[in-house]
């Protein structure tokens, strides 16, 4: 399984607005939009920190993600609105190994 990561820093005063912008994008899925990203909050212990995840059977799957993502206008926006609410952080894609 593939993970990718991302950690961004919530602008001051925009949490609210980040809200909304989660609430959108999770009606978006449920409408039947594309919508990989799960959110963690307070991860970390900060309350000023935004944790994404992202989960992939195959490296090719995120790579038809993005595809998916940049033909989905709704989701583009969103993303818009989301980056004007937080500092960007960085995101690796990483290999996790699960042994059962």
């Amino acid at each position: 399984m593939y993970v990718r990561m991302t950690t961004n820093t919530i602008e001051r005063g925009k949490a609210a607005d980040l809200r909304q912008v989660i609430q959108e994008m999770t009606l978006h899925r449920e409408q039947g939009g594309y919508v990989p990203v799960e959110w963690l909050t307070s991860m970390t212990g900060r309350p000023d920190e935004l944790v994404s995840v992202q989960r992939y059977e195959r490296l090719a799957d995120y790579e038809a993600g993005l595809e998916r993502i940049a033909g989905d206008p709704v989701y583009v926006a969103l993303l818009g609105r989301l980056k004007d609410c937080t500092v960007p952080g960085v995101g690796d894609i990483q290999l996790l190994r699960t042994f059962g």
